[in-house]
């Protein structure tokens, strides 16, 4: 934690993934005829907390892995702003709502405090899949905890 703090600002890490996101939001404006493989890496769950679930700037905050409770309330509250910005990007893409889109983490969530050491290897895991057969509804986002047993 100390050594995310001291290389990455709230405001450096948050202007990175700001212009990821626009760069996702780019990619995903241009049309294709063939399948594609778009990989984005945001920093978001990662530390620091750049902003709370509304999307609202943080400030930079002193604290050490014992905080449990502060870091427990930031990281769910990015998390919440992360997944929103994902949902606004694919709800104005509509041409993805009949595709396969596949979100996931590098790892689950490391932190002292966790009693189960195995959560920091379940990385968070979204797939949107549309119905198979005439339905014309599609399925929510589905959250999982795994890749492959997503694609078993």
């Amino acid at each position: 934690m100390i050594h995310n703090k001291w290389k990455n600002s709230i405001a450096k890490c948050d202007a990175y993934n700001q212009a990821v996101l626009q760069r996702l939001d780019d990619s995903l404006s241009v049309k294709s005829l063939q399948n594609r493989f778009i990989w984005a890496h945001i920093t978001i769950p990662h530390e620091p907390f750049c902003r709370d679930s509304l999307g609202n700037l943080q400030v930079e905050k002193s604290y050490d892995g014992r905080d449990s409770v502060f870091i427990q309330q930031q990281y769910l509250s990015y998390l919440k702003y992360g997944n929103s910005r994902v949902l606004e990007l694919l709800d104005k893409h509509p041409d993805y709502k009949d595709k396969i889109v596949i979100i996931s983490g590098d790892h689950g969530p490391r932190y002292p405090f966790l009693t189960e050491k195995k959560w920091q290897l379940n990385p968070f895991l979204a797939i949107y899949t549309p119905k198979v057969g005439n339905l014309k509804e599609k399925t929510p986002i589905q959250y999982l905890s795994r890749l492959p047993l997503a694609l078993l």
